[in-house]
């Protein structure tokens, strides 16, 4: 079956590396001119003088050093990742990485929305999907969903940022509708992306996450980094978490609410075993934060809402942390 925006995507592809191999070729001392050495003058005299001494020989030795891989090097390699990509799930090689892409028939016509959903460190991607059903929610909505099967910290989070950059050029995606989420080390790399990638995404749902244990562990808000611009963020934590303590999580909470001016503006839902509150401030920024008493059967507190493999919390949980997500996605664009 032929997609009618194939041609249009391999022609954006190109036109991307294209544009990448002419930055990556350019030299910035190719316009220098290197001035003649001056001719020796012309004696007119016919006196021969006697040959200069000959120079000591030495021996040069030459080594050669094979570049180390640039930034625009990988830009390119991103970039011819997606040209053969078929509708349905795919374990996508790329650049040295693999990602999980689950792209729906209709976004090989028209334009869809993102979402990048991060394992947690101990889960690959396929596990992850097991906990988030987020490929299937997803699609159904809309998106394309990318499952990274690395995390990493900042550096990941840059290199995961090319690796969407050329996604969103490959498949036309609504850059209003660009969103990331994760879970525990997941978590932490959403939020990197929101120091680091702000400009990106629209909304995001880092869970079982927080402040750092260590400079730059996770979005500090500090005058060296933040944010470059404030984002909509649903923030989810399990108050009888052993692994991320609670704690780390209000810490975050706080962290982002001193910084933004943010102030709860609404109760959500109160009962027993959970808690969800809405905070806003007077650019219309909203951060939710969901904290819960659920664990999995064994007591682990570190566990998905709502999620039905090993890192699930139950099934019977009334929130589901993939539902929940994809439900925040879609209330809050970039332009909302």
């Amino acid at each position: 079956m032929q997609y009618r925006s194939t041609t249009r995507r391999r022609a954006a592809i190109l036109s991307t590396v294209l544009v990448l191999l002419v930055a990556a070729c350019a030299d910035p001392q190719s316009a220098a001119t290197t001035p003649e050495a001056p001719s020796p003058p012309t004696s007119s005299t016919s006196t021969t003088a006697p040959p200069p001494a000959a120079a000591p020989t030495t021996t040069t030795s030459t080594t050669t050093t094979t570049p180390a891989p640039t930034t625009t090097t990988l830009e390119m390699k991103m970039a011819a990742c997606f040209e053969d990509l078929q509708p349905g799930h795919t374990a996508l090689p790329c650049a040295g990485f693999v990602y999980d892409v689950a792209v729906p028939d209709e976004c090989f016509s028209g334009s869809c929305g993102l979402i990048v959903d991060y394992r947690p460190s101990v889960l690959t991607g396929e596990e992850t999907n097991v906990e988030t059903n987020m490929r299937a929610l997803g699609n159904a909505a809309g998106f394309v969903v990318v499952q990274p099967n690395t995390t990493g910290g900042a550096d990941a989070a840059a290199r995961d940022r090319l690796f969407l950059d050329a996604l969103i050029v490959a498949f036309d995606i609504d850059t209003n509708r660009v969103h990331v989420g994760g879970a525990s080390g997941g978590g932490f790399q959403t939020w990197h992306f929101i120091c680091d990638h702000a400009d990106l995404i629209a909304s995001a749902a880092p869970h079982a996450s927080g402040r750092s244990n260590a400079p730059n562990d996770s979005c500090d808000f500090t005058e060296d980094r933040s944010p470059a611009e404030q984002v909509d963020i649903l923030i989810s934590h399990g108050r009888n978490d052993n692994r991320v303590r609670f704690e780390r999580g209000t810490d975050q909470l706080d962290l982002v609410a001193q910084s933004w001016g943010l102030a709860v503006d609404e109760v959500l839902v109160e009962e027993d075993d959970y808690r969800w509150t809405r905070w806003t401030n007077d650019l219309g920024t909203v951060v939710e934060f969901l904290e819960f008493d659920w664990t999995k059967p064994n007591r682990y507190g570190h566990c998905y809402p709502g999620g039905v493999g090993s890192a699930g919390c139950s099934a019977d949980n009334p929130v589901h942390y993939g539902e929940a997500a994809l439900t925040f996605y879609i209330a809050h664009p970039k332009d909302g």
